[in-house]
């Protein structure tokens, strides 16, 4: 060890420091902190708004960082999707979407698009391409926010129209 007593500070303005090796701070920001009796629907309650205001026409990500065993892919995806009690943010974000255009289905037309892309490394890597696909070695780059939401050049987008559409896609 290092004989000190933490490498970490918690703040009192949702901050979170952390120390490295050479002694250097690093300053984290945090909207809200879910503990581990946390569930999904709470933690889904919280993002709804943010993810609703997609169809309101503003362009939203909403990602989980942290590292390996941290719970990122339970907080994302859920433990069992084909539960609706177990299904974590971005399937919960699916069913309350096409639901919410399903209720405007007389006020507006919304289309929906999915991308699948990965970031690994620092580099991006479009999931829908087929490996096979000789367009699947293209470098793909996170452009400037675009009017059309599409901020990955290249990437390919596919049409859905429910829950089970994206998770049929997602089993590929």
């Amino acid at each position: 060890g290092d004989f000190s007593d933490s490498c970490v500070d918690i703040g009192n303005e949702r901050e979170l420091a952390t120390y490295d090796i050479k002694n250097e701070r690093k300053v984290w920001k945090f909207d809200r902190v879910f503990g581990t009796e946390s569930t999904q629907a709470e933690v889904y309650a919280d993002t709804q708004p943010l993810i609703r205001s997609v169809l309101d026409g503003y362009n939203v990500c909403i990602f989980a960082y942290g590292q390996t065993g941290s719970g990122k892919t339970h907080t994302m995806s859920g433990t069992n999707v084909e539960n609706l009690d177990g299904r974590g943010i971005n399937y919960r974000a699916l069913d309350d979407l096409f639901d919410l255009r399903d209720s405007r289905a007389e006020e507006v037309e919304y289309t929906i698009t999915v991308q699948m892309l990965e970031v690994y490394n620092e580099k991006l890597r479009d999931l829908l391409v087929e490996s096979k696909d000789s367009s699947s070695n293209q470098q793909l780059e996170f452009l400037s926010t675009r009017a059309s939401g599409c901020n990955v050049k290249g990437a390919v987008q596919i049409k859905v129209e429910n829950t089970e559409d994206v998770m049929r896609m997602m089993a590929r």
